[in-house]
């Protein structure tokens, strides 16, 4: 795993051993990242709800994003994600939690997001849907800002979500990134 563009183009990351998370593919990550381009979302901040090893925020930060929080409940993955940060050199840029999504956004009432990422653990979609709530009741969304979806491609998801913009839909193998503006 490593980091695919930017200032930190090249970085080799570390991942926890065996499935316990699932990091998004390279290839994967790039094209979210291009698809953010695409899109012309404003490089301010980014959030990683599920973040698991840091490789999504660290990708964010190597790209020019100027601030991004991260948010997991495992101490497995906030110990690799703090090595991953050391060996980037971002530790100070990045705001990382050690605490569920849902406790994590409750810190950024009041602020405007520009990108949400959400890849919950595998079979655990509905944990995005308080998520959602919460950025819709709380107006935290930027006004350009997008929700970015990492899910399997069996799972229902454009109609289950009805508070937000469906935007574009792209799928990679067996996996789908859904954009929510």
């Amino acid at each position: 795993m490593r980091i695919i563009a930017g200032d930190k183009k090249g970085l080799n990351l570390t991942s926890l051993k065996g499935d316990a998370v699932r990091p998004t593919t390279d290839k994967i990550r790039g094209a979210i990242f291009s698809m953010l381009g695409s899109l012309g979302i404003t490089q301010d901040v980014f959030v990683d709800c599920f973040a698991g090893t840091g490789a999504m925020a660290i990708e964010a930060l190597s790209r020019g994003f100027k601030e991004v929080y991260l948010f997991d409940s495992s101490k497995k993955s906030i110990s690799i994600i703090k090595k991953n940060l050391e060996l980037s050199g971002y530790e100070a840029e990045a705001k990382l939690y050690h605490c569920k999504a849902l406790a994590g956004l409750e810190m950024l009432k009041g602020r405007k997001v520009d990108v949400f990422f959400m890849d919950p653990p595998y079979k655990k979609l509905d944990l995005i849907f308080p998520l959602l709530d919460y950025i819709k009741q709380n107006n935290i969304l930027a006004e350009n800002g997008v929700i970015m979806i990492e899910h399997d491609k069996g799972d229902i998801i454009i109609e289950r979500i009805k508070d937000f913009t469906f935007i574009k839909e792209k799928k990679y193998g067996n996996t789908v990134i859904t954009i929510f503006g």
